[in-house]
């Protein structure tokens, strides 16, 4: 068996010469047995010979091969040959199978994302990465979606797992420079440029209209952004803030969530309120709206909203990203 994880291992490296070079020692009786005969049909699926690779996958289901297997390495197969609907289907009964919601959910959200539908993708993934956030792969895939569905916030928060607030920052503004040059959708491009804008030089109220969900009902949408009186420009986040004796400054919080905040309801956010401010404390995500130096103000402006459960929040020394 050492031969078949030798050749697992290369694969999962995408080194597909040295794949080939200890597929070449399989004996003929080694060829009858199921997991030889799926590290076939990956070596086939990753030269793309998609036809040979769902021959193989025949022979291993045949030989008894385990059936999640059978169904992940096909939705792949029909993923590349752009028949996503099927291949979600595949995935989808892989998990009824026995593949885990990691597997399939990661490789539906990469459809989704071969789709654009990076909105789509960013949800299945954000649950993902809670059950998980030390898992390189659904990270990787979420900071890419969360980047392309205009969620700075989310990719920030992945990135912070593993960097320094400041370290963060800078990858993540180094991403926004990749997808910018990249020669993919002209309107992903456009929108990357507006998320680096955001995101280092701290400009808010972009005006960009956020795509809504199936997760939020019921909410005003429009796609037309209007200035709101409650909002001040200020920095992601400013030393002087820190100091002693640093003017104060009030927010009033909408909503505390263990996942993101839905795309529709940050859309009426901002349409009606101006800037979006989120800072993560623990597990929680925290998403407040206004700007204010004098508590009463914040106090006034708290009544004048209408949202359940909303408070306000002494924002002076939080590090925050402004959506």
């Amino acid at each position: 068996m050492y031969r078949v994880k030798l050749v697992n291992v290369y694969l999962d490296l995408k080194d597909i010469r040295s794949a080939e070079l200890y597929r070449s020692t399989y004996s003929e009786d080694d060829l009858s047995e199921p997991d030889y005969i799926l590290t076939n049909a990956r070596l086939y699926y990753q030269k793309k010979n998609f036809e040979g690779s769902l021959e193989e996958l025949e022979k291993y289901r045949d030989e008894g091969g385990e059936e999640y297997q059978y169904q992940l390495l096909s939705g792949k197969i029909f993923a590349q040959q752009k028949r996503f609907k099927r291949a979600i289907e595949y995935f989808e009964e892989s998990r009824k199978q026995g593949a885990s919601d990691r597997e399939a959910g990661n490789n539906i959200a990469v459809v989704k994302m071969m789709q654009s539908d990076f909105l789509g993708a960013t949800d299945i993934l954000y649950d993902l990465y809670l059950l998980n956030p030390s898992d390189q792969k659904v990270s990787s895939n979420l900071i890419l979606s969360s980047v392309k569905s205009q969620r700075p916030d989310i990719a920030l928060e992945v990135l912070k797992y593993k960097y320094s607030e400041e370290q963060a920052h800078q990858q993540l503004s180094a991403l926004m420079k990749s997808v910018a040059k990249s020669k993919g959708n002209k309107v992903v491009t456009q929108s990357a440029i507006e998320l680096e804008r955001q995101i280092a030089r701290g400009n808010a109220n972009s005006g960009n209209y956020v795509a809504p969900t199936s997760k939020v009902s019921n909410l005003p949408e429009s796609t037309e952004f209007q200035q709101s009186r409650y909002s001040a420009d200020g920095s992601v986040l400013d030393p002087s803030k820190l100091k002693p004796n640093a003017k104060p400054i009030y927010r009033v919080q909408v909503l505390a969530t263990y996942t993101a905040i839905p795309s529709d309801f940050l859309n009426y956010l901002k349409t009606n309120y101006g800037s979006v401010y989120s800072y993560t404390h623990g597990l929680w995500k925290r998403y407040c709206i206004g700007d204010f130096h004098d508590l009463d103000e914040a106090k006034e402006f708290l009544n004048s909203i209408d949202i359940k459960g909303a408070f306000v929040v002494d924002y002076t020394k939080k590090r925050y990203v402004r959506l």
